[in-house]
């Protein structure tokens, strides 16, 4: 995964710009988002190395400015 940190973190970047903070303040909505950025990485991964090479995403904590 570090090999392709690059083109992850542009996806994560465009994933999460422009979202609205108040997104993640129920726990619902963060299990979903998280399930998305897993889908996300794992679609990079795909395209770049020819597999998924991701199980599962934990966040440790969210910052929002």
């Amino acid at each position: 995964m570090t090999k392709h940190s690059g083109p992850i973190r542009d996806r994560l970047i465009r994933y999460f710009s422009g979202r609205d903070p108040a997104e993640i303040q129920s726990a619902e909505r963060r299990e979903e988002m998280r399930a998305e950025v897993l889908e996300e990485i794992r679609q990079a991964l795909t395209e770049l190395s020819g597999r998924p090479a991701v199980q599962e995403l934990f966040f440790t904590h969210f910052v929002t400015q």
